[in-house]
This record gives C-alpha cells, sequence and structure tokens, in this order.
C-alpha cells in the first residue's frame, strides 16, 4: 500500500470485465498477477458490492515502474 489505508489481506475490487468497446482497455486482474493497482472508492449502490473499483486503463502498472511512480508522487 503506497496511499491510504486498507487492512491487509484480500480486498475486494469491481471491475469490468465485459469486452464490450467501452471497457476494452480497462484493467482485467488475472489470479496471482503482479503490479501495482490504483483503487477508487466505489460510489452509489455498488459500494455494497466491494469497496473498491478499477476502471481506467491506467490503473494498472507493471512492478517495474514503481520507483517511477514513487518518485512522481514525491
Amino acid at each position: 500500500m503506497e496511499q491510504g489505508e486498507v487492512a491487509e489481506g484480500r480486498i475486494t475490487v469491481l471491475y469490468p470485465n465485459s469486452r464490450d468497446f467501452r471497457w476494452l482497455r480497462a484493467p482485467k486482474p488475472q489470479a496471482s498477477q503482479e503490479g501495482m493497482w490504483f483503487l477508487h472508492a466505489t460510489e452509489g449502490a455498488l459500494a455494497e458490492w466491494a469497496p473498491f473499483q478499477i476502471l481506467h486503463p491506467d490503473d494498472y502498472q507493471p512492478v517495474q515502474k514503481l520507483e517511477t511512480l514513487q518518485a512522481a508522487g514525491r
């Protein structure tokens, strides 16, 4: 966890698993996939399903970009 407060362990995240054109570039996590995930708070009725969501193509970044992103956040 780089920013924010989330308890250690598993978390539930919503993401569009559709292949519809609107969601084609949205990240679709795979089991055991490593990387950095930018989680956004889920709002409205969907918040009952999961506290976080990933929707945007940039919400996933490979682990190799960690140092670059950390430096940009300083």
